[in-house]
């Protein structure tokens, strides 16, 4: 092992993340390189000077019901009465179409971007290792490339995506956050991270042996509850285990390759994406079937446009319209313009992805069904 090896490895060593081979390679470059022996007992003071100052800590009461009832109102916007019932069928069958097409994509990059949304810790207290070391406490903010860690016995509660998603991180467990001004994911790297569905609101988004999560389209809230005494995943590559909890029987995900749309979880049922390949299968993400509905929604979109277009130039020649109603449906055929417009870039952007990803090779991530510890339950495959 040479300095620079040992640079890209150094934190995971000093936090005892390495297999034993890795360690015993980066013990032995530091019984002879002073450079990395100095460099490892500063950056490890500076660890326990974090460790030490982490605290469990409780968010303000009742924080929780006003944070969920402020998201509420801000995610039920006025809509008018009046605006064409087609458009808006056609809107809601491409939110589902992109529920599942975000899923898949996101299994192959392990990121979704998305405009306006931000990150922050609701509750407990977590350190943020690297260049921009700091702890951070209930409310505070995160930035892109933050690599939180949570102490040995204190788990942390993330608001992601505008306070629309709920992870929590076990104790021990450490994540990074790879763009939380356009989008919000987080990159599991070791450890163990959850997330609950209650009371039918919202539809979980998992994806890809990176063990990221993200908020998708019909993501509403998540409550989470971290295991007691879970262990931690083994080393590997992709270090770490994603659980999507259903305990009413609400909570939906996609399996690719085995059905073509989401699959309910039965009530009690968990679905684990691990990295573990003893307990595990292995699913192809179906690119060709997702780029062929992608290709009808476009077409779809694109013909709609088409006939908006149409009725906004019989408006603007006057052959159609009432004098008094001309600035109402004016506006109305902008907005439905406007909307369709941007749909359209979102599936063109979403096939450019999809293309990459089958250039860069076959893709995978794999699932296993578990049943929660306090309701016994028929284990089954998907």
């Amino acid at each position: 092992m040479n300095c620079t090896q040992f640079d890209d490895i150094a934190e995971l060593y000093l936090l005892d993340e390495l297999d034993a081979a890795t360690t015993a390679a980066a013990e032995q470059h530091l019984a002879s390189c002073e450079r990395c022996r100095a460099a490892a007992q500063a950056a490890g003071a500076r660890l326990r000077a974090l460790e030490a100052a982490l605290a469990p800590r409780r968010a303000p009461d009742g924080f929780a019901e006003r944070a969920m009832a402020r998201i509420r109102a801000e995610a039920a916007p006025a809509e008018p009465k009046d605006r064409p019932e087609t458009l808006r069928s056609r809107l809601l069958r491409y939110a589902a179409l992109a529920a599942a097409a975000v899923l898949l994509v996101m299994a192959a990059y392990g990121f979704l971007r998305r405009s306006g949304y931000a990150s922050w810790l609701e509750s407990g207290t977590v350190a943020v290792l690297g260049p921009h070391a700091r702890t951070v406490g209930p409310n505070q903010p995160l930035i892109e490339g933050d690599e939180l860690a949570t102490p040995d016995h204190s788990s942390a509660t993330l608001a992601l995506a505008g306070g629309r998603l709920r992870v929590a991180l076990a104790p021990r467990s450490r994540v990074r956050l790879t763009d939380p001004r356009t989008g919000t994911a987080l990159q599991l790297l070791s450890g163990e991270m959850y997330c609950r569905s209650l009371g039918g609101e919202g539809t979980p988004m998992v994806a890809s042996p990176l063990a990221n999560v993200a908020a998708g389209p019909g993501v509403v809230s998540l409550q989470v509850t971290p295991e007691r005494g879970a262990p931690l995943a083994p080393a590997s590559p992709f270090q770490g285990i994603v659980t999507v909890a259903a305990p009413d029987g609400t909570a939906r995900v996609v399996v690719p390759g085995r059905q073509a749309g989401p699959v309910p979880l039965e009530r009690g049922q968990v679905l684990t994406l691990s990295s573990d390949q003893r307990h595990s299968l292995t699913s192809p993400v179906p690119f060709d079937r997702l780029r062929q509905l992608l290709q009808a929604e476009l077409r779809s979109v694109r013909q709609r446009h088409g006939e908006l277009e149409h009725r906004w130039n019989l408006l603007a020649s006057g052959s159609h319209a009432n004098g008094g109603q001309l600035p109402a449906r004016f506006g109305e055929l902008q907005d439905a313009l406007a909307q369709t417009r941007a749909l359209h870039g979102e599936l063109e952007q979403r096939l450019r992805l999809i293309e990459r990803c089958q250039t860069e090779g076959p893709q995978a991530f794999r699932l296993v069904f578990q049943p929660l510890p306090s309701r016994p339950i028929e284990r089954k495959t998907p």
